[in-house]
């Protein structure tokens, strides 16, 4: 198990760790899963093609993707409650929630399973957020 600071950059405060610890302690079997909530602390990389949900075309979750940017920039990731209720309406509207918050756990986690992209999103800050986001639609856009 190497989880060295160096390692990792770590600039976390203690809050934030203890809110990773909380989301992670759920799904570990033993301490050496720490290693899978790496993308707490570095961008994670990821085919392209695991942010497809389901067979939504890749040019409708850049629209998703864009479109959570927006939300993001407008209202930040502080007030979960709000962010999952404009994550919610934007998901009714568009009639395909998945390809919404699918996308949206990928560029956060790199993962098809993780902790809620709500959560993950409020540790990273709203910076974070937004860096792995437009990082995600370069790559849909072939620059990345």
């Amino acid at each position: 198990l190497n989880l060295s600071a160096a390692k990792y950059k770590l600039s976390a405060t203690r809050e934030d760790l203890m809110a990773i610890i909380s989301l992670a302690k759920e799904r570990m079997q033993k301490l050496s899963d720490i290693e899978e909530f790496s993308f707490f602390f570095k961008q994670p990389d990821y085919d392209k093609n695991l942010l497809i949900w389901k067979e939504t075309p890749l040019d409708r979750i850049q629209v998703s993707l864009e479109k959570i940017e927006k939300i993001i920039k407008d209202i930040g990731v502080d007030d979960t409650e709000k962010l999952r209720q404009e994550l919610d309406r934007f998901g009714s509207e568009s009639g395909n929630r998945g390809a919404v918050y699918w996308p949206f756990r990928v560029v956060l986690s790199g993962k098809k399973n993780s902790p809620d992209p709500v959560d993950i999103a409020k540790i990273l800050g709203k910076e974070k957020t937004l860096e792995r986001i437009i990082f995600a639609i370069k790559k849909l856009e072939g620059k990345n």
